[in-house]
């Protein structure tokens, strides 16, 4: 379901909160084409020397664009995160993703005191993710520390009203999926939307677009252009060619390279090579008949979260 959002909409950074990624899992099998992957999965050991399942954060960015990874948390912090450098048109913004799973005990720390040394570097800052902190719930004590903690750095809440996840079993709403960015920038901030994910989550996709200045390399790619080639010519130039220089070579070396050199001139006279930028990918699989019962699937799944029957 990401995959096809990401491929299927003009997003430049996708970030994902409890991957669930391990190191049985590779980068190929996660793939987006067109975006490079940065993941911190969870590495922490259960009382077997196992990997303890869940967790872990990600971030997609699309290609061209220039960004390194500037920190993340450690294995002893309960708290994860992962927080990348995007530097474009001479602007850096500090992009971030961030799993807090909802214990009295985790504490946020480690992710505060590493935002503190950096905020102050960056002209935008973009942190996203899943803090198990529903922002609904009047009586959650640890939403007035969050929220002070991130006011302390001068970060504030994009989405403060409408809930993020209902609950399967309770169908209780929450908000715990959040977007922040620095006060002062909220008049950048262009468009903030939500999309269900039903059968894949019970957690709503949270995007928003953020006005600032981006340079893309393009991606190109080199063919060969046959469409005006025209197949007489072609065959007329082919006769030319001394063929029967191939028998007076001394080495199969030669006369390998000489039929190949010989094509090839012929090749790039009648059928030259073109190099244009790559088109944006698409999802060849998604039919109409698809696209309609996702369509049917989301309008029930809207009706089940207002009826809750």
């Amino acid at each position: 379901m990401f995959h096809m959002i990401m491929l299927g909409h003009i997003f430049h950074v996708g970030m994902i909160s409890e991957t669930w990624l391990s190191s049985e899992i590779d980068d190929s099998m996660v793939h987006i084409p067109g975006f490079k992957l940065f993941r911190l999965d969870r590495k922490k050991l259960n009382e077997k020397g196992n990997d303890k399942r869940g967790g872990g954060v990600a971030i997609y960015v699309k290609c061209g664009l220039g960004v390194k990874i500037i920190d993340q948390s450690s294995e002893k912090d309960d708290i994860e995160f992962l927080l990348l450098e995007l530097k474009t048109n001479h602007v850096s913004t500090l992009l971030g993703t961030v799993y807090f799973p909802y214990s009295t005990a985790v504490k946020l720390t480690p992710l505060k005191s590493s935002l503190t040394n950096l905020v102050s570097y960056f002209e935008n800052i973009i942190i996203g993710g899943d803090f198990n902190i529903d922002l609904l719930d009047q009586n959650d004590y640890l939403q007035k520390i969050f929220l002070s903690s991130m006011k302390s750095i001068a970060l504030d809440v994009v989405n403060k009203t409408c809930h993020t996840r209902v609950d399967p079993v309770t169908a209780r709403a929450s908000l715990l999926d959040l977007f922040l960015i620095p006060t002062e920038k909220f008049s950048c901030l262009h468009t903030f939307g939500q999309i269900s994910l039903p059968g894949s989550s019970d957690h709503d996709l949270i995007y928003m677009s953020f006005n600032t200045s981006f340079n893309i390399t393009p991606s190109k790619f080199t063919y060969r252009d046959y469409k005006n080639c025209n197949l007489n010519l072609l065959m007329r130039d082919s006769l030319t060619i001394p063929w029967s220089n191939l028998f007076h070579l001394n080495s199969v070396d030669e006369k390998v390279n000489f039929l190949n050199q010989m094509i090839l001139d012929i090749f790039n006279k009648h059928v030259p090579l073109r190099t244009c930028n790559k088109k944006l990918d698409y999802i060849s699989y998604y039919s109409e008949d698809i696209t309609q019962l996702a369509n049917d699937r989301d309008a029930a799944y809207q009706i089940w979260k207002s009826t809750k029957s």
